[in-house]
């Protein structure tokens, strides 16, 4: 297929089926694995999984799927992290707290960075450190379509140094 004249051909391997999917995830939770480095965090945003997931509308699903396939992985390789799915959503000068009730409600407050999926090495994840007590439980489960046993959601919003105003986040973790 030829693309169109004009346009910067695209870095990376870009897959659209599960295996190849299943393939990018693995193979990057194995570098993660092997490296383990010293912050005990590492991401993968979902556009880099499948080229379709580049836009905003298959945000959530695309990575709730990614989320999925990992945790399976993480399973089946016996690896003893937290596999996590962080979506950026856009802050304001003040705190917005949870003002979403619907996907279509949280779709409106992502920001421009896709979702990654997350691995915390086991004792390292922000939410469970008695420092960082900003983290709260999120309930997002029917905002997400997940069932009530599977999963934990976590939402921060916070004041960083190098941006104005407040930046918010929030954290699905399949159980």
């Amino acid at each position: 297929m030829r693309r169109p004249a004009g346009l910067p051909r695209m870095a990376g391997r870009f897959p659209n089926n599960m295996n190849q999917h299943e393939e990018i995830i693995l193979a990057w939770m194995e570098r993660a694995h092997n490296q383990r480095n010293a912050t005990g965090f590492e991401e993968l945003h979902i556009n880099r999984i499948d080229r379709n997931w580049r836009e905003p509308r298959l945000w959530l699903q695309g990575g709730m799927k990614a989320l999925q396939i990992a945790k399976r992985i993480c399973k089946s390789n016996a690896y003893t992290v937290t596999v996590a799915l962080a979506f950026s959503l856009r802050g304001q000068e003040k705190p917005l707290g949870l003002n979403f009730t619907s996907a279509e409600e949280l779709e409106l407050q992502l920001d421009q960075s896709p979702p990654a999926l997350c691995l915390f090495n086991s004792g390292c994840e922000p939410w469970v450190s008695p420092s960082d007590s900003e983290w709260r439980g999120a309930s997002v489960r029917s905002v997400l379509g997940i069932p009530l046993a599977t999963s934990k959601s976590f939402y921060l919003e916070f004041k960083h140094p190098a941006v104005d105003g407040y930046s918010r986040t929030l954290v699905v973790i399949s159980a």
